[in-house]
């Protein structure tokens, strides 16, 4: 089983990047998950619940919705 790189309740960076652009933000882990895995993450000032990608120990990525699309368009 692949190790655990994101533990539920811990504090992660959020990260968000597009070709042109990189937003960051710090939430917490609801999920505990390994490298891939999709958990959900808290912000920490909103309370708003996202789904992310465990990218590495306490990172997680966001994929922007309708952004593969939009690349694809260029």
């Amino acid at each position: 089983e692949p190790p655990i790189l994101v533990h539920k309740n811990e504090l992660v960076t959020v990260v968000l990047e597009t070709e042109d652009l990189q937003l960051t933000m710090q939430g917490r882990a609801l999920d505990d998950g390994a490298q891939g895995a999709q958990v959900r993450v808290a912000n920490t000032k909103t309370n708003r619940v996202i789904d992310a990608a465990v990218a590495g120990p306490g990172k997680v990525t966001v994929a922007m919705r309708g952004a593969s699309s939009a690349v694809a368009q260029r």
